[in-house]
């Protein structure tokens, strides 16, 4: 026990220098390489990955971990060389592509980041069938629509595959509505499409082009003629007392109709390292679960630079399993830690406000 909390304190600790000091990354002559595995290694949930890491000059970092976006998180820390780790992959993790990087303190104020190397965290066997939803959209010519997809394994299990490699999107008319590698649905001209998921399963869009909201008339004021005055002496004006103007209620806000049941499909976005100048994107999905109609609204007001909202934000109204894709942009200008927060209220009766905590780090 008291070994386990000294290895958690010296996590906290080791998470503490990587987000409070300003680390000059550029400058550094030493560097850091992941040599295993190769980049497109498929890795099963569940397994313990062998991850190598190779220093250069040898033994110029005091300290050396790998990074990756939750659930992986951050591995054990090593002192010196070799640097060779153990990476639990949990059962639990969604399929798809992640991002490991190997980070470095070689003194105070000063460490080296290496290049992202990318694993792809698949089962051992595709999914036997599985379920998309929305599956029917009508959008206008602009808006977009995350699909959410959903396998059911051989021993009965299920887990979301939507961004998962092994998952195919295709369109039949990509004029009319075009698909992403993740499952983002976006309209692009009027018309009819289908959207085939591994060649299984079709999703009928219908796309109408949007309508514009007509402006409102407002009548140019009418100008009136004003008679010349005349020679007759005007008396003095009357003194009238200024009445005392009333207060203007503030607006009350349109209340959120309770209904519904909220589910996100993860509360961590974690950027891990961003060169200065490049774009990372990472989403994550909003999905009622309920019965009745799920309205709300997605606060980005504490998402600060270099965060922004790339598409999903503003309010929703989800139907039963229909679900709503957020995608959140990183693009940093400086070297250090970077963090926000979106928030989500809703109808919900169970857990209405949820949150999405948003992490990363310019180098």
């Amino acid at each position: 026990m008291v070994e386990r909390a000294s290895d958690q304190a010296l996590r906290v600790g080791w998470i503490v220098v990587l987000f409070t000091v300003a680390i000059s990354r550029a400058a550094s002559a030493q560097t850091l390489q992941i040599t295993a595995p190769a980049a497109g290694t498929i890795v099963n949930p569940g397994q313990v990955l062998a991850v190598t890491v190779v220093d250069s000059p040898t033994g110029s970092f005091t300290e050396v971990a790998v990074d990756a976006p939750d659930p992986i998180g951050f591995s054990t820390i090593l002192t010196a060389p070799p640097y060779q780790f153990s990476i639990q992959i949990p059962s639990s993790i969604s399929p798809g592509p992640y991002a490991l990087t190997a980070t470095g303190v070689i003194s105070p104020g000063s460490g080296a980041d290496s290049e992202p190397l990318i694993i792809d965290v698949e089962p051992n066997s595709p999914p036997v069938s599985v379920q998309v939803t929305p599956s029917l959209l009508g959008l206008n010519v602009g808006e977009e629509m995350p699909l959410t997809v959903t396998g059911t394994f051989s021993d009965g299990s299920t887990a979301d595959v939507t961004e998962s490699t092994q998952t195919t999107y295709f369109s039949t008319a990509p004029a009319v509505a075009s698909v992403s590698a993740i499952g983002l649905v976006t309209a692009v001209g009027p018309g009819s499409a289908a959207i085939t998921v591994n060649s299984l399963f079709s999703i009928p869009v219908t796309v109408a082009q949007a309508t514009p909201i007509p402006a409102t008339a407002t009548a140019a004021p009418t100008s009136t003629s004003t008679a010349a005055p005349t020679s007759t002496p005007t008396p003095a004006p009357t003194s009238t007392p200024t009445p005392t103007p009333s207060a203007t209620p503030a607006p009350t806000p349109t209340p959120i109709v309770p209904g519904g049941t909220l589910s996100l499909s993860t509360h961590t976005l974690s950027f891990g390292s961003v060169k200065i100048g490049h774009i990372k994107e990472l989403s994550f999905t909003i999905t009622n679960t309920g019965k009745k109609r799920l309205d709300g609204d997605i606060d980005l007001s504490a998402l600060p630079l270099p965060l922004s909202v790339v598409s999903g934000g503003g309010g929703i109204a989800l139907k039963h399993n229909q679900g709503r894709r957020v995608t959140i942009q990183a693009q940093p200008t400086t070297v250090g830690p970077f963090s926000g927060i979106v928030m989500i209220f809703t109808g919900a009766l169970k857990s209405p406000v949820q949150t999405v905590s948003i992490h990363g780090r310019g180098k």
